[in-house]
């Protein structure tokens, strides 16, 4: 079974359309859901910031670049109770007519719950076999990374590690299969907290549909494309009370992939690209963004 999850990768950032998206909520594949997972998974993506109408760069335009390798895993509680977890190590990097500057260093920590609530299988009466299932979502992301204030409180604070602050998201699930082709429905809200310096990020909204096949490639291989399509909308920062002018916004992805399981072992790929998007008031520019993972079951 392959089932699309709305997995809050460890670091859950404010701004997953303007900046740490690389490390926000992921919205791809996940195999072999019964069973205990562990792996790495690899994310990056990039943006230009503080451009001018039409995407038209200014003396201020930089370029930025966001990278994750994160340690990730699922352990089955319980039939229906799934626990999911993700620890990333974050690799920031910019751009500019000024030079350049790295941010490295331990991200912020998630940790989510996933409960069956539904779960049907059956023949059709074409004598082909029908499954649905219906999951529920819920978490936190805790503030392990190290959250660096810009000091500029009219655009949204990008270029931090973590947003020191101790934040919740939940979700829902569907996912409907005939034979080896299905789909999955996905929307998660994750809803954040004021740090230590009174800022907090905004919102975030996100839902997905994705569409895969199951191949056979031997007893022992299998072979699932994907397609899909996402869209993400985050509400505007807040410092001290007063909403932060250029931050929030929102983005469309089409989206692709593959997974391979081999045995026990998982490997799979997915890219999302930017169909339509209006983020921080037209003054961020985002590319797509790409994951690559490798896991194994037991």
């Amino acid at each position: 079974m392959i089932l699309t999850l709305m997995l809050s990768s460890a670091a859950l950032f404010a701004c997953d359309l303007c900046g740490y998206g690389n490390s926000g909520n992921y919205v791809g594949i996940m195999p072999e859901f019964q069973k205990n997972i562990a792996g790495i998974r690899y994310r990056n993506n990039s943006f230009k910031t503080h451009i001018g109408q039409n995407n038209t760069e200014t003396y201020l335009t930089r370029k930025e670049s966001f990278a994750t390798m994160e340690v990730w895993g699922s352990l089955r509680l319980m039939k229906k109770i799934q626990l999911l977890f993700g620890l990333p190590y974050q690799s920031n990097a910019f751009s500019n007519n000024s030079g350049k500057s790295t941010m490295k260093g331990l991200g912020d920590m998630n940790i989510s719950g996933l409960f069956t609530v539904y779960q049907m299988n059956r023949l059709t009466k074409n004598n082909r076999a029908a499954y649905q299932m219906l999951h529920l979502t819920g978490g936190l992301k805790l503030p392990t990374g190290q959250y660096t204030s810009s000091g500029d409180f009219s655009s949204g604070n990008l270029f931090s590690i973590g947003t020191g602050s101790l934040d919740m998201h939940a979700g829902v699930i569907y996912e409907m299969k005939i034979q080896r082709t299905g789909f999955n429905l996905g929307l998660n809200y994750k809803m954040n907290h004021a740090n230590n310096d009174q800022y907090r990020y905004g919102n975030k909204l996100q839902s997905s549909f994705q569409l895969y096949r199951k191949i056979d490639l031997s007893e022992k291989a299998t072979l699932s494309p994907n397609i899909g399509i996402s869209a993400e909308n985050n509400d505007e920062d807040n410092h001290n009370g007063f909403d932060v002018y250029n931050s929030g916004g929102y983005v469309t992805n089409a989206s692709f992939g593959m997974e391979m399981k081999v045995n026990r072992f998982l490997l799979g790929f997915n890219r999302q690209a930017p169909i339509q998007q209006s983020i921080a008031r037209n003054t961020i520019y985002a590319y797509a963004r790409n994951m690559l993972h490798l896991s194994f079951t037991y």
